[in-house]
């Protein structure tokens, strides 16, 4: 399933430029998205965005480390103090 946009969402995206906070989402433009993350072709945009969804699966199955590990994992991999 791809889901669209109703008439209302993309009327709030284009009077909010093109990114909408709420309580429980965040909803973006790509233009916002590839602003945001630095994003310059859209071969890295497909990547970037194939990274979210592998990342949503591994959330789903559990494969998660806590903030603690991935600091100390970051941390070793780029030579930084603990």
């Amino acid at each position: 399933m791809k889901p669209e946009l109703t008439n209302d969402q993309r009327q709030a995206l284009q009077d909010s430029h093109g990114c909408i906070v709420g309580t429980t989402y965040v909803l973006m433009s790509k233009d916002v998205f590839r602003q945001t993350m630095g994003i310059a072709d859209d071969k890295e945009l497909a990547a970037s965005l194939e990274a979210i969804k592998e990342a949503m699966t591994d959330l789903e199955a559990g494969r998660t480390i806590s903030l603690e590990e991935a600091k100390s994992r970051l941390g070793a991999k780029h030579g930084l103090p603990s």
